[in-house]
């Protein structure tokens, strides 16, 4: 399942007056393409406007599809392709989907990518990555290419747990939460070369030998 399951109906073919009087009951015109034939179909302007607002470019989400020729409701798993809006309010007009295919979650080992200074290295610390790599869950349509890790907070002798890295919308952990990724210690202090000794007085000649007689 993923975030997000918005409601969509099923609608007949109709002309580009009969669109503008169909968006004008509160309707935005949609269509869904993919494998098999593409549909048309009409989504609440309401419930969509609000859901647009925090989506995510690429998010991937569930739509029920109702009316048509099949009494029950269909979900389908899609991504949004493209959306139409007006030129003066920004009002959408037409969304296009991609219909996609539902493969089971799959776990994936990805990359560590780091952003951000943390506190820490200001106040003369040094960051150590225990872990390049995490591994996560996901349906293989979402997978990002790496997880990143924003390390700001990070103060002296801190570490930074896998619970606590923030995942995109629908992939969850594969490792324990408490799974230490980064740690945050003080620069170890480098200690000055010790004066030299002061040279030693030199040893003193040796007594001439005694002459023979």
């Amino acid at each position: 399942m993923t975030d997000y399951t918005l409601p969509a109906v099923v609608r007949p073919e109709i002309t580009k007056t009969a669109r503008n009087k169909f968006r004008q009951t509160g309707f935005i015109i949609a269509n869904l393409h993919g494998r098999g034939a593409s549909e048309s179909l009409a989504l609440n302007e309401e419930t969509w406007t609000k859901y647009l607002r925090t989506m995510h470019k690429g998010e991937v989400l569930e739509i029920d599809i109702t009316g048509g020729d099949d009494p029950s409701t269909r979900n389908e798993l899609v991504r949004i392709q493209d959306i139409s809006r007006t030129p003066l309010n920004n009002r959408v007009l037409h969304i296009d989907f991609m219909r996609l295919e539902r493969a089971p979650e799959e776990e994936y080992e990805l990359p560590l990518s780091f952003t951000g200074i943390a506190r820490g290295i200001k106040d003369g610390g040094i960051i150590d990555q225990i872990r390049p790599t995490v591994r996560i869950i996901c349906y293989p349509a979402i997978k990002p290419k790496a997880v990143s890790v924003n390390v700001v907070d990070l103060k002296l002798g801190d570490t930074l747990l896998a619970s606590q890295v923030t995942l995109p919308s629908r992939v969850r952990l594969a490792i324990p939460g408490d799974t230490i990724l980064v740690t945050c210690y003080k620069a170890p202090v480098v200690a000055e070369e010790e004066e030299a000794a002061p040279a030693a007085d030199p040893a003193p000649a040796p007594a001439p030998a005694p002459k023979k007689k």
